[in-house]
Parts: C-alpha cells; sequence; structure tokens
C-alpha cells in the first residue's frame, strides 16, 4: 500500500483546523517552517515518519489517521462505549465508585 500524500496533507489540515490551530502554531510546535507545513497539507511535499509522529502528537491523532482517516477516542468516549453496555443498576454503582474516588482525591489534595 502506498502512502497517498495529498489525502495524508488534507488529513492533516482538517485536523488542524477542527482544533482552531494555525498553520503557525503547528509548524512551531513540530520545529519546522509555517512554509513546509503548507506544502505538506496540498501533498506538494513528503514527509518523514518522524515528523509525522510528532503532527499527530500535536493534533492528538495516531498515524493510523492519516492513512486511514481514523481518529483515536479520548478516555471519556472509550469510558462511554463501555457504558453504553451496562444496565442502569450498574451504571449507578459505577457512578457511586467514581464520587468516592473524587472524593478521596479532592482529599489528599
Amino acid at each position: 500500500m502506498e502512502l497517498n500524500f495529498k489525502m495524508l496533507g488534507y488529513r492533516i489540515s482538517n485536523r488542524r483546523r477542527k482544533l482552531n490551530m494555525t498553520q503557525e502554531e503547528l509548524a512551531e510546535k513540530v520545529n519546522v517552517t509555517s512554509k513546509h507545513i503548507s506544502a505538506i497539507e496540498t501533498g506538494r511535499s513528503k514527509t518523514s515518519v518522524e515528523l509525522l509522529y510528532d503532527i499527530a502528537t500535536c493534533l492528538d491523532v495516531t498515524l493510523d489517521y492519516f492513512a486511514f482517516g481514523v481518529v483515536k477516542k479520548t478516555k471519556i468516549e472509550e469510558i462511554s462505549e463501555y457504558l453504553r453496555e451496562c444496565s442502569d443498576d450498574e451504571i449507578e454503582l459505577i457512578k457511586v465508585m467514581i464520587k468516592a474516588i473524587a472524593d478521596n482525591h479532592n482529599k489528599t489534595k
């Protein structure tokens, strides 16, 4: 499978915009020029795996996102998926446990 750099660039641009981040801000975070980010986003420039990893980290996605468009789930989204499978009684028990953990955490601060 060959990486489609035009699609990769589109996904970088799309994700960056969803996070309300400018090309300049992303460039600064990954130590390249905004001109280089622009070239990557338009598919005019290929990039190293190392830079892709840095960009993915800044944009809070996995490298799979660039290749396949799969966004990693947040911890809250993962928990929500588990909760959808629980009964009301199980959810109530989980709520009590979370409250106890939060209360204990607040006491130790």
